[in-house]
């Protein structure tokens, strides 16, 4: 098969992204015998609702930096977990591809200042860079498994403020953004999806791009030609994912595999679960304090 298997540890950014790689076990999930329909996308749903923590994360970062002296709000880390586009196949509608060709299915790496900006200063200060990182002396690891990273100055405390601990925060970013990846990994040597794929090649037979393999083909087209070209290849592709429903195929055979898995991880994943909800729930309060 030739589906590009993309670990979410890649995709994940900030602090999460130096732990990311040690929340994933190995592939080998075996194929449910009783799935559950739709595991998939609410479990997908559960993780991604880490995106009002993140958001809280950020505010809390930017009050305790605003307290240092220096005016920085981040963009809020992590990034959407998408098990189809861990197997080469990122979700893609017709409406998106008509507005921005295939421009949502692009990784999002970590943000950089460009030179010669406020926020570049800003990154170059020594003072700056202590505040938002503390002392050597004052950080505090942050582990998942056997690797991790360490936390100190504002993050350590906007950490702690939302998430609670640097566990929960470790759990709730990249563990979190990792945990289901086995599953892409098992799942995208299924039948079923060399079977939804052969739908999607006979579909675009019919068109001008009849020579692609799969869609991950009409991606790498698309953005290399990039403006109307770049419309033209992703309104095609998208037409014949919904024509063919390659997605909710794609769905149907992860949730064989996240069945198994979240069964495996059932304890782990309730605790992310639990630390989610706390952290949404200390971002609302956090929220509603400053805008009293």
């Amino acid at each position: 098969m030739n589906i590009r298997i993309i670990s979410l540890a890649v995709l994940a950014v900030g602090t999460a992204a130096v732990i990311g790689a040690s929340a994933i076990p190995g592939p080998g999930i075996p194929a449910s015998s009783a799935p559950i329909a739709g595991i998939t996308s609410n479990t997908e749903a559960l993780i991604n609702s880490g995106k009002i923590a993140s958001a809280g994360y950020s505010q809390a970062l930017n009050e305790c930096l605003v307290a240092s002296g220096f005016n920085y709000t981040p963009a809020p880390e992590g990034a959407t977990v998408d098990l189809n586009g861990a197997m080469g196949i990122s979700r893609l509608d017709l409406a998106t591809a008509q507005n921005s060709g295939y421009s949502s299915v692009q990784p999002q790496g970590p943000h950089e200042a460009a030179l010669g900006t406020a926020e570049a200063d800003l990154f170059a200060n020594p003072s700056f860079l202590e505040a938002l990182n503390g002392t050597e002396a004052s950080r505090e690891a942050v582990k998942v498994g056997s690797m991790g990273t360490f936390l100190g100055g504002c993050k350590l405390e906007a950490a702690k403020t939302i998430y609670g601990s640097t566990e929960n925060y470790a759990l709730a970013t990249a563990a979190a953004m990792n945990i289901l990846t086995p599953a892409s990994y098992s799942a995208a040597g299924d039948a079923g999806v060399d079977a939804a794929i052969k739908e999607w090649k006979e579909c675009m037979a019919g068109t001008p791009y009849y020579a692609f393999e799969g869609p991950w083909q009409a991606v790498t087209a698309g953005t290399t030609a990039g403006g109307q070209k770049e419309r033209e290849i992703a309104v095609t592709d998208a037409i014949c994912r919904d024509q063919t429903k390659l997605h909710a195929t794609l769905d149907t055979v992860l949730d064989k595999y996240v069945t198994t898995l979240v069964q495996q991880q059932d304890t782990q994943i309730q605790q992310i679960s639990d630390i989610l909800k706390t952290a949404a729930a200390n971002s609302a309060t956090l929220t509603a304090s400053t805008t009293r």
